[in-house]
């Protein structure tokens, strides 16, 4: 089998050949990089401070890919309380509804001299991170959970504005800081901030999704494709939706006492910009792989690899570990284990870090569950899970509970676990069926998997294998919860959604004729 035939058509979600081929034309861009590097390192080592760089990063409207713009701030951004950081992210606040109320000296919260925007904190949380001094609680009208969405703690950072355009057309957006990071490209002391974005009524903005519906098609040339199809040619899932991390902040915050712990293992292919896996030549053929390949005729972008994990752990990710996969070019990075939320924030960071790392290189990552057309051959995003009961004496037991729950929920897992799952998910090798669930102790073919040294303990996690590459943390770790740990129905008294909806919210996800 040819693995790259010239006249074959690479998955790849980036897809180059149009949307960059004025890139590709120039053919002295990939020859000049270390040169282009080398250039830019004296007027980075230039002082700046006291101002600071700060870059904002969100997910952009096909809600697949990373977003970033960088602005100055006139002084270092404060760190964020690692003690109760995660309890002040799970509150949720109506943006719009409340106006500012004024404020005495005794109890003015810090603000950068650039920022004109003040960060009200609740009644149970009586000081703010900044400063420490109690703030004036803001009287606040009952607000549902579907207009609720997630506050700020970046206090020293402004919020933003961007562009979006889930319908084609560009709408303006504002950009919440949720978490900070350090900058391991321009380092101490600029910033990286992910931020939440929300339309103008203080919603979620909105993404538009094209999936392809059958496995036997191929998937469009980009995932953040602005028109539908051509018509009579191939049949496409359109989906819109809010940013699901607002969805993932009420559902963790319903099942804090679980203590959920989620694990993610992101698998991508490393592509050049002629749309070919780096190192591949037009005539390259393909051999049976395995994982976890050494040597330079094995496998191909190991500098990537490590570059990226530096960047990691120099920014704060919570990065676990690294591997060589079976395709070669193709690699994966685990982040965890962690809370769904935090889970979420890191895993979208990473998927940051690695295309700026990847620019460094002349290469792309693609996150296409299907990027090969070989039989064996996808990338995966495999998802870890535990609670506390699970991770307890007898835990294997409240394991295969959840396992019999999620058998049940198969076909809704499914249409929430990324887009072209079909093309992945054929039942061949190591990969599952779409169609079924399945499981298995220490196997690697089924839905979902009970490692081999957690049968043998009787505690630990389990590995749901379904997820692709391409899908969002935030709606899988609220999957997970919905299905495992909450009531059938939802608990209304801790939870206001519901445990049969955790499809996409917003209109009803329809399959179209293109």
């Amino acid at each position: 089998m040819n693995g790259f035939a010239p006249d074959r058509k690479c998955l790849d979600v980036e897809e180059p050949r149009q949307r960059n081929k004025w890139v590709v034309d120039m053919s002295f861009l990939p020859d000049t990089l270390c040169l282009h590097r080398l250039a830019r390192m004296p007027f980075l080592a230039l002082p700046t401070a006291p101002r600071c760089q700060v870059t904002y990063i969100w997910i952009s409207s096909c809600g697949k890919l990373p977003k970033a713009k960088t602005r100055t701030l006139d002084s270092e951004p404060q760190s964020l309380d690692d003690e109760t950081r995660l309890h002040e992210y799970m509150l949720l606040f109506p943006v719009s509804l409340c106006p500012r109320p004024p404020v005495s000296p005794c109890s003015r919260v810090h603000m950068s001299p650039c920022s004109r925007v003040t960060v009200l904190q609740c009644d149970h949380v009586p000081v703010s991170l900044s400063s420490r001094v109690p703030v004036s609680p803001c009287p606040r009208p009952p607000v549902s959970p579907s207009s609720r969405v997630h506050m700020s703690l970046c206090s020293h950072v402004p919020r933003w504005n961007a562009t979006h355009s889930p319908t084609g057309r560009n709408e303006e957006i504002t950009l919440v800081p949720v978490r900070m990071f350090r900058d391991p490209f321009t380092l101490d002391p600029n910033k990286l901030v992910l931020c939440h974005a929300l339309e103008l009524n203080g919603t979620p903005a909105r993404h538009i999704l094209y999936q392809v519906t059958s496995p036997h098609v191929s998937p469009p040339h980009t995932s953040c494709t602005r028109t539908p199809p051509v018509p009579g040619h191939l049949l496409y899932q359109v989906t819109s939706s809010g940013h699901r991390r607002a969805e993932c902040v009420e559902v963790m915050e319903a099942v804090t006492e679980q203590k959920p712990w989620f694990g993610f293992e992101q698998e991508f292919v490393l592509m050049g910009l002629d749309g070919r896996p780096f190192g591949w030549s037009a005539d390259f053929t393909p051999k049976l792989g395995v994982s976890a390949k050494v040597g330079l005729d094995k496998v191909w972008g190991r500098d990537v690899s490590l570059s990226h994990y530096k960047a990691c752990l120099y920014a704060g990710v919570k990065i676990s570990g690294t591997a060589g996969e079976v395709i070669p070019a193709q690699w994966e990075f685990q982040v965890g284990p962690c809370g769904g939320l935090e889970l979420g924030d890191h895993v979208w960071t990473a998927r940051y870090l690695l295309y700026r790392v990847c620019e460094d290189f002349g290469v792309v990552p693609s996150f296409h569950p299907k990027p090969i057309e070989h039989p064996r051959w996808a990338s995966g995003g495999h998802m870890n899970f535990s609670t506390e009961d699970m991770r307890s004496p007898g835990g294997l037991t409240h394991i295969h509970a959840a396992i019999q729950r999620l058998s049940g929920r198969h076909d809704e897992h499914m249409a929430v676990y990324g887009g072209n799952n079909q093309l992945r998910l054929n039942a061949v090798g190591l990969n599952s069926a779409y169609s079924h669930f399945s499981w298995g102790t220490a196997s690697r073919r089924g839905s979902v998997r009970v490692p081999g040294h957690v049968h043998s303990e009787g505690r630990g996690y389990l590995e749901d294998r379904r997820p692709s590459s391409d899908c969002d943390p935030y709606l899988v770790c609220k999957a997970l919860v919905e299905t495992c740990l909450l009531p059938p129905g939802g608990d209304e008294q801790s939870y206001s959604g519901k445990a049969n909806g955790f499809m996409e919210n917003g209109p009803t996800a329809a399959a179209i004729q293109g």
